[in-house]
């Protein structure tokens, strides 16, 4: 991650010596970086939705079963797919975070907001979960995301006069997520009794 130090320069966040994209930091991010996007980020869940494409009408059979469970788990049969939508949410929210610049932290969160979005309609239309109350844990995951996301926009953005405001809207982005992680907390709980 870059980070602007003045004067229009950026450095790499971890070596400060290191000059953004300089030869040196390249180097890295040719031989580390871009490999690690493309069979991490890009083709394992790639691979992992092939093979389910591939399975999806013996997803029943224990054969099959035993391999790729976790990849389907709790999901509808018609919807077997649905981690790797949660894959790709997720890829898509830390892949904005490094590579798009700090200057452009309105970008990040409008960004931000509308994979979310996308995805919590989608949810919403396909129900991919065969228990209600987990679908609605992963409905109050990403509203808490969101609102959390444009919250840290505010602080970054307000000044001091904005005191009250900032308050209110930091204990409403506190009780989302408390919200969150108590229906969480209840569901640990209850699966494990």
């Amino acid at each position: 991650k870059c980070i602007n130090i003045g004067n229009g320069e950026s450095r790499v966040e971890i070596d400060i010596t290191t000059v953004c994209w300089s030869p040196r930091h390249l180097k890295w991010v040719y031989a580390l970086g871009l490999p690690m996007l493309v069979i991490y980020s890009i083709g394992l869940p790639i691979s992992a939705l092939v093979i389910l494409i591939y399975n999806h009408h013996k997803l029943h059979e224990a054969n099959v079963l035993q391999y790729i469970i976790l990849l389907y788990q709790g999901l509808n049969y018609k919807t077997y797919f649905w981690e790797l939508v949660n894959t790709f949410r997720k890829c898509s929210l830390l892949l904005l975070q490094v590579f798009i610049p700090e200057g452009y932290k309105e970008y990040k969160v409008l960004l931000g907001s509308m994979i979310l979005f996308v995805c919590s309609i989608a949810q919403g239309r396909l129900k991919p979960y065969k228990i209600k109350v987990i679908s609605d844990l992963e409905h109050r995951e990403m509203v808490a995301s969101v609102m959390t996301l444009y919250a840290g926009l505010l602080f970054i953005q307000s000044s001091g006069s904005l005191e009250v405001l900032n308050v209110i809207v930091f204990v409403g982005v506190v009780l989302l997520n408390a919200r969150f992680f108590i229906l969480w907390f209840y569901l640990c709980i209850t699966v494990y009794k």
